[in-house]
């Protein structure tokens, strides 16, 4: 666990939409062939004031036709005259209505949290699971349904009355090695995350914030294969926790699947920013091999009060590969993120972020818009980094050499000497200044969103070897320290 520094690097954005739709791109899977972009299905709720649409995922295959499918919440959906909230998952082939779920007490907030499970029982469908925060009184509670028959599989409580267990779902895919999905569920007030085994419902590991106000657990999400060993991750915002030096400035906490030990902690900057607000799984977007990370600050202030922002970390070394900002003032952009798998068909997974109060070309209108963001090759002579050989990345080789950081290295010896002062001149002299120059990708590679790697001397040390799987066995982990 080590939170570290890395170059801010430029990713192009490939695809805009409404961020209502953010959800449904992420379900597709692209090849890089051209094409236009028209609405495939559209979903209303059943009468106003239902909040449909308020939470959407990808449900996996729930019917068995090939093709994924969507969950769609309604928290304050009515059924006779009862506002108990309910999930509604569509075929992805046809749009149809192929289950609704409802919640059972009134204002339990049910569909508030839904998402794809995985394959839970092993019938060869996917299953779903939704939750509702505000179920018995506070307490909360989380479902797993059966996509092939729509029949509840487990159901998970909290303990205490204002836990909101089920603010957040997630489906892990398989931790534990036994052939079943597993699911993770977090609370709100109790500080708290857990994963459960799909097969048994018993908990697998129960991980816990540092301060009862952190909100630990607000969201939970698959991280993928962070650590190398082909087992899934965790990942766990805590929007209001401490940072290193100041107070309130978020947190996101990676954990093993295999072992329930924290694998990173990322730290907000300032206070208020609600650093771990949304966290996802990023995918392999700089293709070294390792699953990396998405975490959302949606009232970070960089691009003026509240714009948002989204922090992109790699999962080989925790160092911040990008940062993605929002347009304007209150924007609150990257209130949700997610991998969006790879959209243009280059090899690469590629991720989603969406801003809720703007329309990206205005601002503050409130129609919402979501991006796609692909990794774009930077030319070793673009310093910077920002789509461009100038000569302002004269000076941001110099800044790299005193900091000793991975851009020094311009004929790529893997050290950062004077020697590549002359390597930046030829790499400039053959570049064309003033413009991009895509260059193609090598192994192993280095251009796109480009990582820092530990120097000589560098406080920062190598990774370790990709370790063998382990016995799993339940544990808790104590809080952090």
């Amino acid at each position: 666990m080590r939170p570290t520094s890395a170059i801010i690097t430029r990713s192009r954005p490939w695809v805009r939409s409404f961020g209502a739709t953010a959800a449904m791109l992420a379900c597709s899977v692209s090849t890089n062939a051209q094409y236009t972009y028209e609405p495939m299905h559209t979903f209303h709720g059943d009468t106003a004031n239902d909040t449909f649409g308020w939470f959407s995922r990808c449900a996996g295959d729930v019917n068995g036709d090939g093709f994924g499918d969507v969950i769609v919440g309604a928290w304050n959906a009515s059924l006779n005259g009862i506002p108990v909230g309910s999930a509604r998952v569509f075929s992805g082939t046809d749009g149809n209505v192929l289950h609704t779920f409802y919640g059972e007490d009134a204002d339990g907030r049910f569909g508030q949290a839904a998402s794809g499970a995985g394959d839970v029982n092993r019938d060869g469908l996917d299953d779903v699971i939704v939750g509702a925060r505000l179920a018995d009184g506070g307490v909360g509670l989380a479902r797993v349904y059966s996509g092939a028959t729509g029949d509840v599989l487990h159901e998970f409580r909290g303990i205490g009355s204002s836990d909101y267990f089920g603010t957040s779902v997630s489906g892990v895919g398989d931790v534990n090695g036994d052939g079943h999905a597993d699911v993770i569920c977090g609370t709100y007030n109790a500080n708290s995350a857990h994963v459960y085994s799909g097969a048994t419902g018993h908990e697998l590991f129960a991980f816990y914030g540092t301060d009862p106000g952190d909100r630990f657990g607000r969201n939970v999400n698959n991280a993928g294969d962070v650590d190398g060993d082909g087992l899934n991750d965790f990942i766990v915002g805590a929007p209001y926790a401490d940072g290193v030096h100041w107070h309130s400035t978020g947190q996101a906490r990676v954990f093993s699947g295999a072992t329930g030990q924290e694998l990173y902690t990322f730290y907000g900057v300032y206070t208020g920013n609600n650093f771990g607000h949304s966290v996802s799984g990023a995918g392999d977007v700089d293709g070294d091999g390792f699953d990396d990370l998405l975490v959302a600050a949606p009232f970070d202030n960089e691009n003026g009060n509240a714009a948002g922002a989204a922090y992109l970390f790699s999962g080989a070394t925790g160092d911040r590969l990008a940062k993605f900002l929002g347009d304007h003032a209150n924007d609150r952009f990257a209130y949700a993120v997610s991998t969006a798998g790879d959209v243009n068909g280059d090899g690469l997974d590629d991720v989603i972020v969406s801003g809720y109060l703007s329309s990206h070309q205005s601002a503050a209108s409130g129609a919402g818009y979501a991006i796609v963001y692909t990794a774009v090759p930077c030319q070793t002579a673009d310093t910077n980094c920002d789509g461009e050989c100038t000569a302002s990345d004269f000076n941001a080789w110099v800044s790299a050499f005193n900091d000793q950081s991975a851009a020094c290295d311009q004929n790529r010896d893997g050290l950062c000497t004077p020697a590549d002062f002359s390597a930046w001149i030829l790499n400039y002299n053959t570049c064309t200044p003033g413009r991009r120059r895509r260059s193609t990708r090598h192994a192993p590679y280095t251009a796109a969103l480009r990582q820092e790697h530990p120097w000589p001397g560098s406080p920062r040390t190598a990774r370790p070897p990709r370790p063998a799987p382990m016995p799993r066995t339940p544990a808790t982990t104590s809080p952090m320290t």
